[in-house]
């Protein structure tokens, strides 16, 4: 058993599963999960939604933050962006109901 009320927990894609999430918010706590291929069209309308973002000039509701990181000799650029904008996504995926915030991300190498 963990005290887990009031704490962000973090899974990576394998453990990205509704039941867990369900579990996360029954004990009062938030979550950060990792979203891959593996939760198929749940991935697939996330991508879709953030695909055609201006990350220089988001639209409002969408909050963009730009990191770049130097090593070996190159220079990668990350842009994340994250909207509160998920009623959409419960929609088409009902068993989702917890979720608060989606993010998505485009990165640069070499820039």
């Amino acid at each position: 058993m963990f005290a887990l009320q009031g704490s962000i927990i973090t899974i990576d894609a394998m453990g990205c599963q509704y039941a867990i999430a369900e579990q996360i918010g029954a004990a009062k706590a938030d979550y950060l999960f990792s979203l891959k291929g593996n939760q198929g069209t749940l991935h697939d309308d996330v991508v879709e939604y953030f695909e055609p973002v201006d990350f220089k000039n988001p639209e409002a509701g969408i909050q963009v933050v730009t990191t770049y990181e130097v090593d070996h000799g190159r220079i990668e650029r990350r842009d994340q962006a994250v909207t509160d904008d998920g009623a959409w996504l419960i929609a088409r995926h009902p068993l989702w109901k917890s979720i608060k915030s989606i993010a998505g991300k485009r990165g640069n190498a070499g820039r």
